[in-house]
């Protein structure tokens, strides 16, 4: 055949290969799986080497004795006891004792504090110390023998029970001895001021049967308050269930005077300044009235409840405290016992502003 466009002369056939195959679609890409594992040589622990051996047989050792030691030492710091007190320069010390010294530290205080009581209140069946006691004299010219007088007699007299203030109400006490080597009692409780005025001050006397003990006066008692009394129980051995305790009232407070009670936990610790003791509060004027001139009085109790003293103060404020508004105060005593109380009931007392 003859181009027609360029007249170069192709011989061409018509004819089909029927048995030609068809062509073969492209092969996808082979899929390689995971690599294979290869199993790995572990060399063999030294454990039975010597060096290794002694090794953990010192380890062994060093662990064994540190817990020992942590043991010992934890041992040691509970048998250790702490405790905080003012020496003679009135600084606060720490220090770290046994129990067996804190122990004997706190029986040589409660008998001081026993003693202390006991002497206070007359109950002491120990002799006073030397510049208290009277004067020697001689019974007898030429007896070189210098005595002293005889004790007068303490027997309490035999007194009919005193009618007491039916609105001044006091719980059952509790009797406690007055002191380490004293026969003597006390009785200490609560009493509650059920009158609408303020007393001036109530009197505290313990009974049994006729026979009376040492009476005790507290000072300012709030109208629907409840103060603490501790006083002198009558007799060697007295009974709870038949001592009888009588509370009377002293007058009113005028007209323009207020009292009220004082949060005791609003009271700081004491601190010493040129040995006297010093507690520093405040107080909230809980009537409807401003107060001037206030003044704060502040009874003292120990933990079992005997009475240790009182201090006394005043606001430092001008002396004036708001309705509702606060007010504060400073304590001092030169009772160096007062510090180590855990009770103290206090009151506030000003004129109307």
């Amino acid at each position: 055949m003859r181009c027609s466009q360029c007249g170069q002369q192709f011989v061409a056939s018509s004819m089909e290969v029927l048995d030609a195959p068809p062509p073969s679609a492209p092969s996808a890409p082979p899929v390689r799986g995971p690599a294979p594992i290869r199993a790995q040589r572990i060399a063999p622990t030294p454990g039975g080497h010597p060096t290794t051996r002694l090794f953990m047989m010192v380890a062994t050792i060093v662990g064994i004795v540190g817990l020992l030691a942590l043991g010992g030492g934890f041992c040691f710091a509970r048998s250790r006891v702490k405790i905080t007190f003012v020496d003679e320069y009135g600084r606060k010390v720490t220090r770290s004792v046994s129990n067996a010294e804190y122990n004997r530290i706190v029986k040589d205080r409660e008998a001081r504090q026993a003693e202390e009581r006991s002497r206070r209140l007359g109950l002491s069946d120990r002799p006073s110390p030397p510049d208290e006691r009277p004067a020697p004299y001689e019974p007898d010219e030429g007896n070189n023998v210098r005595t002293f007088p005889p004790d007068e007699p303490t027997t309490p007299p035999v007194t009919p029970p005193v009618p007491a203030d039916p609105k001044l109400v006091a719980g059952r006490p509790r009797i406690i001895p007055a002191g380490i080597g004293s026969s003597s009692f006390l009785a200490c409780g609560t009493l509650h001021n059920q009158h609408k005025r303020a007393r001036r001050s109530v009197t505290v006397t313990a009974y049994d049967g006729n026979l009376a003990g040492q009476a005790m006066t507290y000072e300012y008692v709030p109208a629907g308050a409840t103060i603490r009394y501790c006083v002198p129980a009558p007799g060697d051995k007295p009974d709870p269930a038949t001592i009888r305790i009588v509370v009377t009232s002293g007058p009113e407070v005028p007209a323009d005077t207020l009292v009220w009670m004082i949060d005791p936990t609003r009271i700081g610790e004491a601190t010493l300044e040129d040995e006297t003791f010093v507690w520093a509060g405040q107080t909230r004027n809980s009537t409807s009235t401003p107060a001037k001139n206030v003044k704060i009085h502040c009874d003292f109790f120990f933990a079992d409840g005997t009475y240790a003293g009182t201090a006394t103060g005043q606001v430092t404020d001008e002396g004036t405290v708001g309705a509702g508004r606060i007010g504060y105060f400073r304590l001092s005593s030169e009772n160096s016992s007062l510090q180590s109380c855990a009770i103290l009931v206090a009151r506030a007392v000003g004129q109307k502003y």
